[in-house]
């Protein structure tokens, strides 16, 4: 029987990160995935050959340069494009966009409103600063604010002090942010009902809210000033797709010694004297392991792994109650040429970067209301890129590709499950919302795929569809996330780690929850005080 220091489940991209990290320490490592391709949905795919889509990700990514250097991505193949900036197609025609250069975003705002634009510095600033009092967490493991137990983690010291640096006006502003909806603080912010859009839409891609929804102001933190946090992340397009992240993470595991083996699901988790010694594939091979790690959801790994009666009632209700909703649907489509959008000059340098259907924030919130009442949206809330004007190799010559992210798309409905005949009307609803602003782009889809939530829970192991492994709301973050029983990667069986986006600090393609799970087994393992 083969024996590993240590076996990852799964093969996207925060199992990998954990799976680097373990074998840079030194460790044998196996990772197992059940599929034949690596990255899960931040995997590459191709509906047609030659067109490389991003599976069912927004490409854009938040990977940590800390990730980034400790592994030496860029040694293996990892280049990432500067994010280019984000438009906005206005109902009444025009855009408004905005870019990686403040001062450029500035005086883009100014042809809309002199005042917004002034706003708009002052409120950059203001994210910038929070984002620089938070960010701390964001790297670190979760540490609960009060603890019995002398070997829990403390609070960052980093953060408390930057909290003092802030200030009482700065906390009392950062205490407001967090706990208010995105559309009060916009709104008190922004005279332009586009600009509060603009700068809401993207940020609530992925969220079961609406802009309206109390503390979703703390997603703007995340949402909109990402393009000027400080190097603690590192921002942009992939170069050859989001799978390129995966291609890198993989060089660095076979580096370090690991293994990947792929078409090798696994069904259970072994345990031995309440300890997890290893695991069981589909095919009956087992495989032990002096511990484990899980980078599936906590549901998964938790209620379908092994015998879960034994952890108790309490606590298997409270996993059964960690809340997963997904919200969003993918559609990717090879196009035979350039869509034309005669409102944008081909001079506007945000067309590489993220495109949205402008709504107003009352038209965001109704789509929540159809979300909710579990129809299918009637006015979707839609954002949408063109990849190959960043990055050409992602289609033949002269061809490009369109990924198209859909807010508000339910997993079910009133009258039952998604079929292709409603699949076909979803599609055609947002083909159609998308070419009353490109009168070409019908004519140059050559193929199309629609990812519904089901689809993204049946294709990549997304339960109920959501991609972040759990609702992002302040309930379920920090030292609450999963549960704050469970807050610091090690779950109720000894030697079993959840390394994945179920896990602080959660979503986007950051790599941290597997840097910091990988952390804190390694420390476990050496008997180390954090």
């Amino acid at each position: 029987m083969e024996r590993f220091d240590a076996i990852v489940i799964g093969a996207g991209h925060n199992g990998l990160t954990a799976a680097a990290y373990l074998a840079r320490a030194g460790l044998s490592v196996l990772v197992l995935e059940k599929n034949d391709r690596i990255g899960g949905v931040a995997a590459n795919r191709e509906i047609v050959p030659g067109f490389t889509f991003s599976a069912a990700h927004r490409p854009a990514l938040r990977i940590r340069s800390q990730v980034v250097r400790d592994l030496e991505l860029g040694r293996h193949g990892l280049s990432l494009i500067p994010d280019p900036g984000t438009i906005s197609l206005l109902p009444e025609g025009g855009y408004l966009a905005t870019y990686g250069s403040v001062a450029e975003s500035i005086e883009e705002i100014r042809q809309h409103s002199h005042g917004d634009a002034e706003s708009y510095e002052q409120f950059v600033h203001r994210l910038r600063r929070h984002n620089w009092a938070v960010e701390p967490l964001l790297h670190s493991s979760p540490a609960p604010p009060v603890s019995k137990h002398r070997r829990s983690p403390q609070p960052s010291p980093s953060f408390a002090n930057r909290c003092r640096a802030l200030g009482e006006a700065g906390l009392s502003d950062l205490i407001y942010l967090v706990s208010s909806s995105m559309s009060d603080i916009l709104n008190e912010e922004f005279e332009t009902p586009a600009l509060a859009s603009h700068l809401a839409g993207p940020a609530l891609l992925g969220l079961p809210f609406g802009p309206l929804s109390p503390m979703t102001g703390l997603h703007l933190l995340n949402g909109v000033s990402h393009a000027f946090q400080s190097d603690a992340n590192y921002c942009g397009y992939p170069r050859g797709g989001t799978g390129a992240v995966s291609r890198a993470l993989v060089g660095a595991l076979l580096s370090y010694g690991g293994e990947v083996r792929t078409r090798n699901t696994v069904t259970d988790i072994v345990m031995k004297d309440k300890r997890a010694s290893g695991v069981v594939t589909e095919s009956g091979e087992q495989l032990e392991a002096g511990m484990v790690l899980s980078s599936l959801d906590l549901k998964r790994t938790i209620l379908t792994m092994f015998d879960w009666r034994a952890l108790g009632e309490g606590l298997v209700d409270k996993i059964g109650s960690f809340r997963m909703e997904g919200v969003a649907a993918h559609l990717n489509l090879a196009l035979d040429g350039l869509p034309d959008f005669p409102t944008v000059p081909t001079a506007c340098q945000a067309r590489g970067g993220e495109w949205q259907i402008a709504l107003t924030l009352p038209q965001i919130e109704r789509a929540y209301d159809d979300w909710k009442n579990k129809i299918q949206p009637r006015q979707p809330h839609i954002v949408f890129r063109l990849p190959t004007l960043a990055d050409p190799g992602l289609a033949p010559d002269d061809k490009h590709i369109m990924s198209v992210t859909v807010q508000y798309v339910p997993f079910s409905f009133l009258d039952g499950g998604w079929n292709e005949e409603k699949k076909d009307a979803f599609s055609e609803l947002v083909i159609n919302a998308i070419g009353d602003y490109s009168p070409n782009l019908k004519d140059l889809i050559s193929d199309l795929e629609v990812l519904v939530p089901p689809d993204l829970e049946a294709e990549f192991g997304l339960t109920q569809g959501d991609y972040f492994q759990g609702v992002p709301g302040i309930d379920q973050l920090f030292f609450n996330r999963p549960l704050p029983a469970l807050s610091n990667y090690a779950m109720p069986i000894d030697r079993l780690y959840l390394c994945g986006s179920s896990a602080h600090p959660g979503n986007a393609v950051t790599g941290m929850p597997g840097a910091l799970a990988a952390e804190a087994a390694i420390q476990r393992m050496r008997g180390t005080r954090r």
